[in-house]
């Protein structure tokens, strides 16, 4: 069985650092616009399918129901149970690399120095 989706329902964000909190479901999309963006998803972790796309967008499906978000201009996911950054060619990579250089690898399994 095939189901093609439009994606017709837009939550779109701002020039600021956005937090948005969407309604999740089989054709929902949000645009972060500029600025460091983060999306709330009521799930955890393990509970989510996360894919990045080639046009550097990401789909969020939660796996407790099928719902579907696609991303674009998000830098940052908050889920029940912890924090994703999207942005490893951006802020969050350069922080990595950082962290690397100056702790090395052990650092950056420290989720609380990492998190900062």
């Amino acid at each position: 069985m095939r189901v093609d989706a439009v994606r017709d329902v837009t939550v779109t964000g701002d020039a600021g650092n956005n937090t948005i909190t969407p309604t999740l479901g089989l054709a929902r999309y949000v645009d972060g616009g500029a600025g460091i963006d983060t999306v709330v998803i009521p799930a955890t972790l393990s509970q989510t399918y996360v894919q990045s796309q080639n046009n550097g967008s990401f789909t969020l499906q939660r796996l407790t129901d099928g719902a579907m978000l696609d991303v674009t201009r998000v830098e940052r996911v908050t889920f029940n149970d912890t924090r994703l950054a999207l942005d490893l060619n951006g802020h969050a990579g350069e922080a990595a690399k950082l962290l690397g250089a100056l702790g090395g690898p052990a650092l950056l399994a420290n989720k609380g120095v990492v998190g900062e």
